[in-house]
């Protein structure tokens, strides 16, 4: 028995967009089979078999029970929002639809007229809304059945669903005792606001990606004024680009400058974590310049670290950035932020040779997550390098007083960005 008409009858008088969507939709594009409690599309359950309803209720313990509204992204199988429905606190009731094609086949297989007609729901098309907002719970299944054109709002509820264990692993014993070894060096040290501001408008970030190999002769031949990631170093250093600045966050930065020469380094600044390892900041031979973030694990020592704070969403790409800002940077080049394993690898060559072996690589081959390059090509990636990507995005998007521009097309796109055309 198909329930589609009677189910879209309603979707058509209160959210007319969302029917149109439905009516132009392929739905052929999807393989759907029904099992006995569920739906399975493309190989994929979109709730259990078992008990789809306390699966609902598990998703749902997100939201508080004194909520006046909610955000639940996917419907699943109208579970969540019938429960929702129950929670007579909840007055707004907004659900986001991920995929049009798996819910015409959820409208198509139950019938969900009683929560339709409800005041208290409103449904949304996928690009009405690209941002997570709290509180809110998510369908697992339909974060990966989402549409290609739903990627930056998947990524997105993706970051915040990680968001408390991402934060987590920060607050290690390592991480804490590393901190209160590296206070005295801070106490020696100088706060980022004793730099030199700027006297140049245009700041180039040299991140780790495999197309920073793509401009390394540019930057040797022209030296523009360059802050470098701690990952990039050694490739520039190969092509005897010296970096005006390096920005190093990482308590295992030591990997990073393993057999280094840091006599090289000499005229370069090091803008540092106070969870960097202990062993890079002694050895460093040029000035010395401490910050911080505003996350969990400083905000014991804020009294001894004082100096004003970086943006960092896990990637020391964002100080960089805002540290280039910071400064009084109009225009900000991102070169080798590609989110992504560019030409088949995870960084780029700290060797001249193309064909070296990077220790940093990662196993390419078994990763299924993906981002949209510069061409509009699939790409592939890893989760947390879309979560990277997506907080630069939220930073730019808060900058618009900056031109950021983007060195190369076959990374990832980052939006707010404009492709970068060296003279």
């Amino acid at each position: 028995m198909s329930f589609l008409q009677t189910n879209l009858d309603i979707v058509k008088a209160r959210w007319p967009k969302l029917y149109r969507a439905v009516k132009n939709e392929n739905l052929a594009k999807l393989t759907v089979e029904s099992e006995q409690n569920t739906l399975i599309i493309n190989n994929i359950q979109l709730t259990t078999n078992y008990n789809h309803t306390a699966e609902a209720r598990l998703q749902l313990s997100r939201i508080p029970a004194d909520a006046k509204r909610a955000f639940i992204y996917g419907i699943g199988l109208g579970d969540t929002a019938r429960l929702a429905l129950q929670n007579k606190s909840l007055q707004q009731i907004h659900i986001v639809i991920l995929n049009i094609g798996v819910f015409t086949h959820v409208m198509n297989a139950l019938d969900h007229t009683d929560w339709l007609k409800a005041k208290e729901i409103t449904l949304y098309h996928f690009d009405e809304i690209d941002e997570v907002y709290a509180p809110f719970c998510a369908n697992p299944a339909e974060l990966t059945l989402a549409s290609d054109e739903c990627v930056l709002l998947r990524d997105r509820i993706q970051l915040e669903l990680n968001h408390d264990f991402i934060n987590s692993n920060h607050n290690t014993e390592k991480v804490t005792k590393t901190i209160e070894t590296n206070l005295a060096l801070i106490s020696k040290d100088s706060p980022i606001s004793a730099m030199t501001k700027l006297k140049t408008d245009t700041v180039y970030i040299a991140a780790a990606g495999p197309t920073l190999e793509d401009h390394l002769a540019w930057l040797s031949q022209n030296k523009p004024f360059i802050i470098a990631l701690d990952a990039s170093v050694k490739t520039l250093l190969a092509h005897n680009i010296t970096p005006d600045i390096v920005i190093s966050i990482d308590v295992i930065s030591d990997r990073l400058f393993d057999d280094l020469t840091y006599e090289k380094l000499s005229t370069t600044s090091l803008v540092y974590f106070p969870n960097v390892a202990t062993k890079v900041i002694e050895k460093w031979r040029g000035k010395r310049f401490f910050s911080y973030s505003n996350t969990p694990m400083y905000q014991a020592y804020k009294a001894q670290i004082d100096s004003p704070a970086l943006y960092s969403a896990g990637s020391v790409i964002h100080p960089a950035v805002d540290l280039a800002a910071y400064l009084g940077a109009k225009s900000i080049v991102l070169l080798g932020a590609d989110f992504a394993f560019t030409k088949n690898k995870s960084h780029a060559n700290p060797e001249k040779s193309a064909h070296s072996k990077n220790p940093l690589e990662y196993a390419v081959q078994f990763t299924v997550d993906w981002v949209f390059n510069g061409h509009g090509e699939k790409v592939s990636s890893m989760p947390n390098l879309k979560g990277y990507l997506r907080d630069l995005e939220r930073y730019i998007a808060a900058h618009n007083h900056i031109n950021f521009l983007n060195g190369s097309l076959e990374g990832a796109q980052i939006a707010g960005t404009i492709l970068w055309q060296p003279k």
